[in-house]
């Protein structure tokens, strides 16, 4: 009877001891017992002693593993709240964000010259500004080799002599912000003339750098005769490579009155312009 009782006590202890080694702590030592051989029963206790001693040990293991390990984290914060912790179920606990400073110094962007944009809150950005380039009439240099004379009055420019055969007309450098897009051109200018059949125009020009060709930016004109300033604008479809290029091009205004004589003085005027431009 004891024979039969150990050897089915002892096996099932073995399976047992087995299985929690895959995840545990190692059965230590053992007596191996041979067939058709006696046992002492010294031996056998120690035997269950070591097994007792390996799943004991097991045991407290597993347990400390089953109270300490942490779940994957399934919570979340809403809007408003911040993480404070994780709870080992995966569990978290939020609080609300009552200090809407985070860190920084920094309450507001303030634009300087030259730039717009800027702000206290919400996303902020920061551009070069849109403005003006304008252009007198004292900016304006004859052409024709000093064959046409060009007076200079305060308000306005006008050709007092001229050639019998040839028109005059009179240039001035304009100085616009790389890469701005022209979005309109404002000139004011008189033609009080009686011939109703001639032009008087201000055109924008781009000159290349490389070919020295020339192409139009925006063209006014005007041939109605009338004793008062006419105000001429070009904007959108009326302009043309509107993206100022300083590394290719140089812009220039050009101001040509009709096919003067000297006859025809200060009835043909120029008084200023200006480009507009914006980012």
């Amino acid at each position: 009877m004891f024979t039969t009782s150990y050897k089915l006590t002892l096996s099932t202890i073995a399976v047992l001891a087995i299985a929690t080694t895959l995840s545990a702590a190692e059965v230590g030592a053992i007596t191996t017992f041979q067939a058709n051989t006696t046992a002492k029963a010294s031996e056998v206790n120690n035997n269950f002693i070591t097994l007792k001693k390996a799943v004991n040990d097991n045991n407290s293991r597993l347990g400390t593993v089953e109270t300490s390990k942490q779940n994957r984290v399934s919570g979340a914060c809403g809007a408003g709240y911040y993480l404070q912790s994780i709870n080992a179920d995966g569990s978290v606990v939020c609080k609300a964000d009552i200090d809407t400073n985070s860190g920084g110094d920094i309450t507001g962007v303030t634009v300087g010259g030259g730039l717009e944009g800027g702000g206290t809150n919400g996303e902020i950005s920061v551009k070069q500004a849109s403005g003006y380039v304008s252009i007198s009439n004292t900016a304006l240099l004859a052409y024709n080799n000093g064959e046409c004379t060009l007076l200079r009055p305060t308000l306005y420019s006008y050709f007092s002599t001229a050639p019998a055969t040839n028109g005059c007309f009179a240039n001035a450098p304009v100085n616009l912000p790389d890469k701005a897009t022209i979005t309109n051109v404002t000139c004011r200018v008189m033609k009080n003339d009686a011939d109703s059949n001639t032009y008087i125009y201000v055109e924008l020009t781009r000159h290349s750098l490389g070919d020295n060709s020339n192409s139009t930016v925006a063209h006014l004109e005007t041939h109605n005769p009338s004793s008062s300033i006419r105000t001429l604008t070009a904007t959108g479809a009326l302009l043309s490579n509107p993206i100022v290029d300083n590394s290719q091009y140089s812009y220039v205004l050009t101001y040509d009155p009709p096919l003067a004589t000297s006859t025809l003085g200060s009835t043909e005027r120029f008084y200023n312009c200006r480009i507009g431009y914006t980012y």
